[in-house]
């Protein structure tokens, strides 16, 4: 399920009628999912993704590729792992008694109201550009603020 909701994504787009809500729809979901996949950034609430740690890293502190996360937990021994928030991003704590390689399930993204506004307007403009172009113009439509946007959402995330 998207973050965005159709009508709200019409509106932005300033499409007066419903007949390409279908494509909206999609053009939503795929402006989340190049998001998450461009930065770590996650839209929606509660969001499992698993995390492959190869060896204990120096200071036990990993840094989380998907962002917000909300819990983290050993997936071998179901523990929940400690979570540290340095400069907005989120890092989770191994004691080093695991047996590597890990597998660590993330909890990620906090919903609507962890969403700012910078970010809701670029999801918004990205779906816009989404529904404009389905193929039938002749050249994509430029996509420099969207790369500006993932850019900064990204920094320092892997």
């Amino acid at each position: 399920m998207s973050y965005l909701d159709t009508a709200t994504a019409r509106e932005w787009a300033r499409i007066a009628h419903r007949e390409d809500d279908p494509a909206i729809a999609i053009a939503a979901a795929a402006a989340e999912a190049e998001l998450e996949l461009r930065t770590g950034w996650v839209v929606t609430a509660d969001t499992e993704r698993s995390q492959h740690v190869e060896s204990y890293p120096a200071g036990g502190r990993v840094l989380a590729w998907r962002q917000p996360v909300t819990l983290a937990v050993d997936a071998a021994t179901d523990e929940e792992l400690d979570l540290v928030t340095i400069n907005g991003l989120t890092y989770f704590e191994l004691t080093g008694e695991e047996t590597y390689p890990v597998t660590v399930t993330l909890t990620c993204g906090g919903g609507i109201d962890s969403v700012n506004a910078l970010l809701k307007a670029a999801l918004l403009t990205r779906v816009a550009q989404l529904t404009a172009y389905r193929g039938d113009d002749t050249a994509p439509p430029a996509d420099t603020y969207w790369n500006n946007i993932c850019a900064m959402m990204g920094k320092g995330i892997a």
